[in-house]
């Protein structure tokens, strides 16, 4: 494999115009086709030129730059948005979490609904909504509407990722397209943290607050208007039953509404009983029985998938036999700890620099760049480096 091509040239494809809807394939983003794979009635990909692909690739991934930059930018104003909001100290980690928690708990039933609907209209109808939610928080007057805001704009943010990976994976054939795309959607999320800590800090300092939240509001309109263009080659037409290329595409479309509700009542309950146990106090009569109600319904959506990963008809939003494999299984583990507990230090880091040490905007700013930094050059490295393991 050559590692001295351009992200343009490895971006060209040279495959055969598709004879069949290509925005509705339920493969995973990470499971690729290999070549010997294909036969008649495989997935077949559109041919773009170099232009094109450039384009798509850039749109989805600067949208997925601002799905993170407006987690990270919100960590340095916090303390002069929940003065200007009227927050007490022990609720403003919610601004945050709200954000993460409804982006968490709707992502795979957004990335159902792409598979079934469309994956285009997915990503439009993303990042429409999160262009009106981004640019009408600030207009929020007291704290409850503004957490409303705030978690619509992270269901917003939910829709706009699956449906950019599953656009990119059903554009690129697997090879060194597929690798470039993914790899440059990666590192731009990751630039996201280093832009969002730049923007909280000079913007947020100069500017005031609010423009935290319409700088990036006037970018997703942008976005959103060239993804308008960029993906048109897409349709919302659900491929007919069984043209599809194994049997787990050729099933009647169907959404696990079901799961998708289990799932997002035992994160939001797991939320609101952690975040409010530490203000109200363990002892609330009301906060262990929801705590109790969270774990409940987590075991009823693993027990519910279970059931709906052998019926023949219907596909389940997660599969839980993936987790049978150790190796798996151990990765989830990590990951989820190191993101539980790296979202905590971002919000009391901020605290420790701001109201401790007296740190302004600007100084607390300078102090979060190393770490986005680092992740930007270490996603640059690996696709120098991925194909040596």
């Amino acid at each position: 494999m050559k590692t001295d091509q351009s992200p343009i040239v490895d971006l060209e494809l040279a495959v055969t115009i598709p004879a069949q809807d290509v925005s509705h394939s339920n493969a995973c983003p990470t499971q690729t086709q290999r070549p010997e794979d294909s036969g008649p009635g495989d997935h077949q990909y559109p041919n773009l030129s170099r232009i094109r692909a450039f384009l798509l690739v850039t749109v989805i991934s600067i949208a997925a730059l601002l799905t993170v930059l407006n987690s990270q930018s919100i960590v340095i104003i916090l303390p002069e948005l929940g003065y200007a909001m009227r927050i007490p100290s022990s609720r403003q980690q919610l601004v945050v979490s709200i954000y993460n928690i409804s982006t968490g708990s709707v992502m795979l039933l957004w990335g159902r609904l792409a598979d079934v609907y469309g994956r285009r209209l997915g990503f439009l109808s993303g990042s429409v909504i999160f262009t009106l939610s981004t640019l009408c928080l600030p207009w929020a007057r007291y704290e409850i509407p503004f957490y409303v805001l705030r978690a619509v704009q992270g269901m917003s943010a939910a829709a706009i990722m699956p449906s950019g990976i599953g656009i990119m994976a059903s554009t690129f054939a697997t090879g060194p397209s597929r690798n470039m795309a993914f790899i440059a959607m990666s590192a731009m999320a990751l630039l996201g943290s280093v832009v969002g800590s730049l923007l909280g800090g000079f913007v947020g300092s100069i500017l005031g607050w609010k423009w935290v939240f319409w700088i990036p509001a006037a970018a997703s309109a942008f976005t959103t208007a060239a993804g308008w263009f960029v993906t048109a080659v897409y349709t919302t037409r659900i491929a007919p039953q069984g043209t599809t290329e194994n049997a787990e595409n050729s099933k009647k479309p169907y959404v696990d509404w079901i799961g998708g509700g289990l799932i997002s009542s035992s994160l939001t309950s797991l939320l609101v009983s952690i975040t409010q146990g530490n203000v109200s106090g363990w002892s609330t009569p009301w906060i262990p029985p929801l705590l109790v109600v969270s774990v409940l319904l987590l075991g009823a959506f693993i027990f519910y998938e279970r059931r709906l990963e052998i019926d023949p008809n219907r596909t389940p939003l997660m599969r839980m036999s993936m987790f049978a494999k150790k190796q798996f299984s151990a990765l989830f583990v990590l990951v989820g700890c190191f993101y539980a507990s790296f979202n905590g230090f971002l919000v009391f880091v901020t605290y420790f620099y701001q109201k401790y040490q007296g740190l302004g905007e600007l100084q607390t700013t300078l102090r979060f760049l190393p770490a986005g930094i680092s992740g930007c050059e270490y996603t640059i490295m690996l696709n120098w480096t991925y194909h040596f393991f």
